[in-house]
C-alpha cells in the first residue's frame, strides 16, 4: 500500500543511483513529517494568556535548546564515527524542536511557580 515509485535524487540500497525512479517505502517518510510538523506545532502554538513574560521566556528556551543543540553536535563531531554518525544526523531533525519544546515547559513551570508563591 505505500510501496510507491518516488522521484530520488540520490539513492544507495545495493547500489548508488542519481535522479532516477525509485521504489520506495513511504512510512518513514510520512512518520518523519508528522512528528517535526507536530513539533513545530506544538513549539510555535500560542499559550493562553501570552504576555511579555511568555516571550522572554520563549526567548530563553530557545538559547537554551541552540547551546545544547551545539554541544551535542560538537561531542557528535568528535567521538561518532561511521553509521552512528549518520543516526546522529537522523535525530539532529528533531533535536531542535525537541530541546525547546522540552525547556520552554520547564521554564514556564518554573515561572509559574514563582508568581503562585
Amino acid at each position: 500500500m505505500l510501496d510507491q515509485k518516488v522521484f530520488a535524487l540520490y539513492s544507495v540500497y545495493l547500489k548508488t543511483k542519481t535522479l532516477k525512479i525509485e521504489s520506495n517505502q513511504l512510512i518513514e517518510e510520512i512518520v518523519g513529517l508528522l512528528v517535526i510538523l507536530g513539533l513545530f506545532m506544538i513549539a510555535f502554538a500560542r499559550e493562553k494568556n501570552e504576555t511579555p513574560q511568555i516571550s522572554s521566556i520563549r526567548l530563553k528556551a530557545f538559547f537554551i535548546s541552540f547551546y545544547i543543540n551545539t554541544v551535542f553536535l560538537i561531542a557528535s563531531i568528535l567521538f561518532t564515527f561511521g553509521l552512528a554518525f549518520i543516526y546522529m544526523t537522523i535525530l539532529y531533525l528533531v533535536l531542535p524542536l525537541s530541546l525547546y519544546v522540552i525547556s520552554f515547559r520547564i521554564l514556564v513551570g518554573i515561572g509559574s511557580n514563582k508568581i503562585d508563591v
